[in-house]
């Protein structure tokens, strides 16, 4: 049965009688919609039935008016009971008269009376003849909305739905006058079934909106709706990140490795082999990871920190200084309440392993990157600098840091490995149903948009959101899929990034050696935002699901390129 939503339509038509004294000030605020009622308000549901049987009372009046139905010589619509056998009215109750009102729209006319002056007034409802009305009527959220990001004028705040049983789209707008926020429709507007927010939302709390929609057969349909607009407050100071670090595993576990893991089909390239191939068996030692995408607002922070001449030999210089991921940003400049929750960008692998190291000293743990001397003998230097060389693609120029040892047993903050990260992204649990998911958090690509921010072809425009917008995995890890592509430790390189390679590594270590020796070595990315094909010989969700990477050099920067960070437990 059809789930019923009802409209009360009550829209006034008045025909002021002359009189010496008109009607009194209290009279004519009657006239108008006070809170979201109007002068006559229907009870709802109207279903067909006990409800709109003989004496049921269907609609109440305005108080502080007498009432009375007005009989066949007034100047009557012609679908208005003219002969009051539908209705009657007692005090401010408009009650079925001796026919039972069985569907469709009613229409009354009435008198009322007030300080010697009388005006008519005309109303109208309608009835359905199911008990609970179309189920199609409906209004999907975009999600939740944030003051100062997305609750911004421009942004929508979700979408209506067409009928599910092939009629005719239903038309929508707003009613007029009729929002108890929302009164004069100055937040919302309608465009194309979207719901569109006109001026920015700036008070954390519900707003509510009051729509109406008429299907292909006229039939008139109203119904309140909500969107909640808060506060984004759950990205923590660098300062304090420790506490938004999400435990992983938490002792040294094995994870075996399963056909079922892989992604890899319809000629799409060994790139989008798991780390957890059959036969791999994977040791995984205990680890956090970051809830969130590291933000800009904690970039800065740490950075400004990092860079400060009070450090005199301590002191960290990095070849970029970061910007928010936006299309105006402006590189190092202070994070606003916008721009200080978006993903950082524009630093390359070697900026984000020093800025883990100065992140570690500047929560007072021990840093993990350490300089090797070119031949290998170990230097206990503290990786403090990131290289300015300049990035030509061939051939390329190994920097003197990327001779850099990563010490585990310390407790600071680094990248994660890429077997950390694919793990994490599946859920963490290789006995749950997600690890197998192809997406962090779904299976379903109907599913994705709530789990993933994400863009298909090749749209330049587009830039990583705010973290922490859509559902995070099994986990609580946010943006796994999508939003900032993530870089991981490991290198790597087309010719060894194979599942034959991968199936010999029995560590959590990464694919090759890390100390770099070959021109064609590049870092690993995994989570990228852009989805190229959804076609038959290339199905969409084969490509940058969980298993999914791509490589670029330990220098190159992009505007939608990020990272997380992982630790030790403590």
């Amino acid at each position: 049965m059809k789930k019923t939503y009802f409209l009360a339509l009550a829209f006034i038509t008045a025909a002021l009688a002359a009189c010496d004294d008109g009607l009194p000030v209290e009279a004519l605020g009657m006239l108008k919609p006070p809170d979201g009622n109007s002068f006559f308000t229907a009870v709802q549901p109207l279903a067909a039935g006990e409800a709109t049987a003989p004496g049921a009372v269907v609609g109440n009046f305005a108080e502080g008016l007498a009432y009375s139905l007005v009989d066949a010589a007034g100047e009557l619509h012609e679908k208005v009971d003219r002969d009051n056998a539908k209705f009657t009215v007692e005090g401010t109750e408009l009650k079925v008269g001796e026919t039972a009102l069985t569907g469709g729209m009613q229409y009354i006319y009435i008198q009322a009376a007030s300080g010697g002056a009388t005006f008519s007034v005309t109303g109208s409802f309608y009835v359905t003849a199911e008990a609970d009305g179309p189920t199609d009527f409906g209004f999907t959220k975009a999600g939740d909305l944030f003051i100062n990001t997305t609750a911004a004028a421009g942004c929508t705040a979700g979408t209506f739905t067409d009928p599910a049983d092939g009629n005719s789209p239903y038309s929508y707008i707003l009613t007029e006058g009729n929002g108890v926020n929302d009164a004069d429709n100055s937040s919302f507007e309608i465009i194309d079934k979207a719901l569109i927010i006109k001026d920015a939302l700036t008070e954390v709390r519900d707003y509510k909106f009051y729509v109406k929609t008429s299907d292909n057969d006229q039939k008139v349909y109203e119904k309140a709706f909500n969107v909640s607009v808060a506060k984004f407050e759950g990205v923590a100071e660098a300062d304090n990140i420790y506490a938004q670090m999400v435990p992983v595993i938490s002792e040294t576990k094995m994870v075996t490795g399963s056909d079922e893991y892989n992604m890899v089909a319809n000629n799409v390239s060994d790139d989008a082999y798991s780390m957890f191939p059959a036969d791999r068996n994977v040791t995984l030692a205990p680890y956090m990871m970051s809830k969130y995408e590291i933000t800009y607002g904690q970039w800065h922070e740490v950075y400004q920190w990092a860079v400060s001449e009070d450090r005199e030999d301590t002191k960290y210089t990095f070849f970029n200084s970061g910007t928010p991921t936006l299309a105006d940003a402006t590189a190092g400049a202070e994070p606003t309440d916008v721009t200080g929750a978006l993903p950082v960008a524009g630093i390359s692998w070697r900026d984000a392993i020093a800025w883990c190291n100065a992140l570690s000293e500047y929560t007072g743990k021990e840093p993990v990157y350490y300089l090797y001397e070119k031949d290998n003998t170990e230097n206990s230097e503290i990786l403090r600098k990131s290289d300015d060389s300049t990035y030509t693609k061939s051939p390329f120029k190994v920097s003197d840091m990327d001779y850099v040892k990563m010490d585990k047993t310390k407790n600071g903050y680094r990248l994660p490995t890429e077997v950390e990260w694919e793990f994490a992204a599946r859920g963490g649990d290789t006995s749950k149903a997600d690890f197998k998911y192809k997406w962090a958090g779904t299976d379903s690509r109907d599913e994705l948009e709530k789990y993933a921010q994400y863009f298909t072809g090749t749209d330049a425009s587009w830039y990583p959101k705010m973290v922490g917008q859509k559902l995070p995995n099994g986990l609580g890890l946010y943006d796994m899929t999508g939003n900032a592509s993530e870089q991981c430790w490991d290198w790597t390189s087309s010719s060894i990034a194979s599942v034959l390679v991968i199936k010999e590594l029995g560590t959590d270590g990464p694919l090759i050696d890390s100390i770099a020796s070959n021109s064609t070595y590049s870092r690993v990315y995994r989570g990228d935002p852009q989805f190229l094909y959804d076609t038959a010989d290339r199905p969409f969700f084969n490509r940058y699901n969980v298993c999914y990477r791509y490589t670029r050099k330990p220098n190159a920067v992009g505007n939608k390129i990020g990272f997380r960070i992982v630790c030790k437990p403590e």
